[in-house]
């Protein structure tokens, strides 16, 4: 395969761990003296070579501080690898670290931000954060043939470098990241990849016209994963009656929240069944304590949605189908606002940094809405001091009229694989995809880096997603298995991305500040999504 693209990242995945020490186990021997990683993020190529190779000594350099802790923790107990808090270059000097809300993909290099990709990925990306996608971090760089030269090192048996583009200044010669490219590849013709991995709202750009995506329904028949992956995310990824894309993560959304601060104030999980509960705890706690119970940003609206039954869109594509329940959550979270007892972030994202270092760690709130994902990567990435201070539970939902329950779960983001028509390499393209959703061992793997909980239901059994979590100190697994059965549809239109994102930057926060009413704002929403695509 000539590219294996990934839009919305973790590339140091396991899945091409697994192809790239194939063929190194094909090519190298099993003793090897010195291994070289630049690029080391949470070591998840260390941990495999110690696993595959017998490495005398591992150097392995990181030059994102936040990473680099968590990196040194992974790597602690074996007495083979020294890594170091390093950018490496050809020259030593000190420069800005683009720090990305998804760790793997920080970058030396700055945002062009006049790409198309660079527009496109703001555009869609940006109610995944606040506007700025990128922290800079100023970041030492070493030469790595002076680090050579100081470790008395005269031979290297194996360099690894994966530095988000950077690495043009490790090599020196002209290596350009693919994704870079994938921006305009779609629609230029060049350059396409034979895979894709997006995000399942990222994937919602690609479906107004022609689908540049190979229909897979057929091939997960015949390989069984219509059956083996969860319903509830296959249909994410299926738009007109045609399969587009394999889902990779459950992405189901929880209640996180602070189990040291619960048991202080007196606060029993169990109580927060709906978000009824929810304000009335909160407005007791207020009262008594001056303390906020709830963080959010408009990216939990069409959770909250699905929760009650609705969505941004029905099947037959009208938008805002229930008028009436979107203004109602707007209503009652706006409340909860002004009551001080949910808040936004000061800089309007739960997936800030800035969010993490400040509301979060100095108990400013006692919980956070948020996916499988949201904890294994953001909270062991920008709190790693906090561990053991979280607990998880379900989402508080609401009544029906019924009285019971309505689900304690909804689904909010999370990534898919997509075959490109255009490849040469379809074949191989499906074995490799196939390998990726179907094997166990990659599915934990995901898991166990802090990457997200898998969609791919035979993995579910596996020890390794249903132990303790080392930084909840409590099952993860357990409680995803329970809620899994409750995640609501998704109604999947091409708009979507863009209804998303309105209601994120433009509308939420203006309800939550009091800025707009509930009625205004969701009339104005209408009406701009009306002036993007027609009246439906």
């Amino acid at each position: 395969m000539r590219y294996i693209a990934k839009l919305i990242l973790d590339i140091f995945d396991y899945f091409t761990l697994e192809k790239i020490h194939k063929v190194l186990k094909k090519y190298l021997d099993k003793d090897l003296d010195c291994l070289v990683d630049v690029g080391s993020h949470k070591g998840e190529y260390i941990k495999k070579f110690v696993k595959e190779f017998n490495v005398k000594k591992i150097y392995g350099f990181e030059a994102n501080p936040n990473t680099f802790k968590i990196l040194g923790k992974n790597v602690e107990k074996l007495g083979n690898v020294i890594v170091k808090n390093f950018g490496v270059g050809y020259e030593k000097k000190k420069i800005n670290l683009y720090e990305n809300i998804e760790s793997s993909s920080s970058s030396f290099n700055d945002l062009n931000k006049s790409s198309n990709y660079y527009k496109k990925k703001y555009f869609f990306l940006n109610f995944f954060g606040s506007k700025k996608i990128t922290s800079p971090i100023p970041t030492d760089i070493i030469r790595l043939e002076d680090f050579l030269q100081e470790e008395s090192l005269q031979k290297v048996d194996l360099l690894k470098i994966d530095t988000e583009g950077f690495e043009l200044e490790v090599k020196a010669y002209g290596f350009r990241e693919m994704p870079d490219k994938l921006g305009v590849a779609l629609r230029t013709g060049e350059g396409i990849p034979d895979l894709v991995q997006l995000d399942e709202t990222f994937f919602g750009v690609f479906l107004n016209g022609p689908s540049p995506f190979l229909d897979l329904t057929q091939l997960a028949k015949k390989s069984k994963l219509d059956k083996t992956l969860h319903p509830r995310r296959l249909e994410v990824f299926t738009y007109n009656k045609q399969l587009l894309g394999l889902p990779q993560s459950l992405s189901a959304m929880m209640l996180y929240y602070r189990k040291d601060l619960f048991e202080e104030y007196g606060i029993k999980p169990e109580e927060l069944q709906t978000w009824e509960d929810m304000a009335i705890i909160g407005e007791e706690l207020q009262d008594s304590q001056g303390q906020r119970m709830l963080a959010l940003d408009g990216t939990l609206f069409d959770v909250l949605l699905r929760q009650k039954g609705s969505d941004l869109f029905d099947e037959k594509g009208n938008f805002l189908p229930d008028e009436k329940v979107a203004i109602d959550v707007l209503q009652e979270f706006a409340e909860m606002s002004q009551a001080q007892i949910a808040v936004m972030p000061d800089r309007g994202s739960i997936f800030d940094p800035v969010f993490f270092s400040g509301d979060l760690e100095t108990g400013e709130v006692l919980c956070i809405a948020g996916a499988d994902w949201y904890g294994l990567d953001l909270f062991q990435q920008f709190a790693p001091g906090m561990e053991g201070l979280w607990g998880m539970m379900p989402l508080p939902t609401w009544r029906g009229e019924d009285g019971k329950l309505g689900p304690r779960t909804a689904t909010f983001a999370g990534q898919g694989l997509m075959i490109c028509k255009a490849t040469k390499e379809k074949d191989l393209a499906w074995k490799f995809l196939e390998f990726v959703m179907t094997n166990k061992q990659a599915n934990a793997e995901r898991f166990l880096q802090g990457n997200s909980f898998p969609a791919y239901l035979p993995a579910w059994k596996d020890k390794d997603l249903l132990d303790e979590h080392p930084y909840f100190k409590q099952s993860m697994g357990n409680l995803l298995v329970e809620l899994a059965d409750e995640i609501p549809p998704v109604v999947v239109d091409p708009r979507r991305p863009q209804a998303i994102f309105l209601m994120q930057e433009n509308y939420f926060g203006s309800v939550m500040f009091g800025a707009l009413s509930p009625q205004e704002a969701i009339s104005q929403y209408r009406e701009a999504m009306k002036q993007s695509w027609g009246k439906r």
